[in-house]
C-alpha cells in the first residue's frame, strides 16, 4: 500500500475526528473498522512508520487511542514510533 494512500487515509480521520465530536462519528469509525480490518485490501496498519509519520504530520495523536480499540498492539508500536521523533 503506497504512502500517499496512509496520509490520505490519516487526514480523513484526523479532520474528521476534529470537525465532529466523537459521538457523531459513526461513518469514521466504520471507514476507520474498515482500515484496521487485516482481511481488508485497505488494511492500513501494514505500514506502521508511514501511519506515524502522517499521525505526526496530521498532528493527529488521538488516532492512536481510536486504534488501540482495534487493534492494542500496533496502537503500542504507534505510540513508541511517534515518540521517536
Amino acid at each position: 500500500m503506497g504512502n500517499h494512500f496512509v496520509k490520505s487515509a490519516v487526514e480523513v480521520l484526523a479532520n474528521g475526528f476534529n470537525i465532529h465530536p466523537l459521538q457523531e462519528n459513526a461513518l469514521l469509525f466504520k471507514y476507520m473498522e474498515e482500515l484496521c480490518c487485516k482481511e481488508n485490501t485497505l488494511y492500513l496498519l501494514d505500514d506502521l512508520e508511514a501511519v506515524a509519520e502522517a499521525i505526526r504530520e496530521y498532528d493527529a495523536y488521538l488516532l492512536i487511542d481510536l486504534i488501540s480499540l482495534y487493534d492494542c498492539k500496533a496502537a503500542q508500536q504507534l505510540d513508541v514510533l511517534v515518540l521517536e521523533d
